[in-house]
């Protein structure tokens, strides 16, 4: 490691892990070196061990990322940015949104991103200004890197419901009866999608959005009685 004089600075000691019986606790003021000695701190540099951090916020239940929020500091380069490809966030119960292609997630609040319910989802919710109540930050520069991206979005368990009991009609025959497809079709031409696919089995919806900046897709409930 070239000239390194094994001296750590205490910020550079992560004590989150048992100290060795030969290790203790120094005041400040004072570097600890390998050998268990002390000496008074100096101005000499020395090497950080602590690892970058992605600085991207998950918060909200249910929820998750792909890769994992806890291996994003990994992924971290020198500069700071934290490129990730097809970078996926979803909700376990209701759907998913893939960015397609390679993008930089450094510091961004994915709660601020998108959220899921069944059969819908609004993708920016910082275009409305709340989230289930709650007041959120304008759209920043580190969210308009995601609004640039093409992205996929799935959502599950997207059937036809009754009208009085708003049960889920997943007889396939019926399905196929009443033209459900048609409507997710007609849906997406709504709201300026690309319809991908539709599978009645396991009641997959995908769609492709391509640059919006704010983008809120509900199915109705009681989707036999709306047709």
């Amino acid at each position: 490691m070239g000239n390194f004089d094994g001296t750590l600075k205490e910020r550079d000691l992560d004590f989150s892990l048992a100290p060795g019986p030969d290790m203790k606790m120094k005041p400040r003021g004072e570097e600890l070196l390998f050998n268990g000695s002390r000496r008074p701190r100096s101005k000499s540099l020395s090497i950080r061990l602590a690892g970058k951090t992605c600085g991207v916020h998950l918060t909200r239940d249910r929820y998750y990322c792909n890769p994992p929020i806890q291996n994003l500091d990994s992924l971290v380069d020198d500069s700071g940015h934290c490129f990730v490809e097809n970078f996926e966030v979803g909700h376990w119960d209701y759907g998913s949104i893939i960015f397609e292609g390679k993008i930089d997630i450094s510091g961004i609040n994915l709660d601020e991103i998108a959220v899921f319910n069944l059969k819908e989802i609004i993708l920016y919710p910082a275009q409305s200004s709340e989230i289930d109540g709650q007041k959120v930050s304008d759209t920043s520069m580190r969210m308009a890197r995601l609004i640039n991206q093409p992205a996929l979005v799935t959502l599950f368990r997207v059937w036809p419901q009754t009208a009085g009991t708003l049960q889920f009609i997943r007889d396939l025959d019926e399905i196929t009866a009443i033209n459900y497809k048609l409507l997710l079709e007609n849906t997406c031409v709504q709201n300026g999608l690309e319809f991908v696919s539709y599978n009645p089995v396991n009641g997959q919806w995908k769609f492709r959005i391509q640059e919006k900046p704010y983008v809120h897709v509900e199915l109705p409930n009681k989707d036999v009685e709306a047709m």
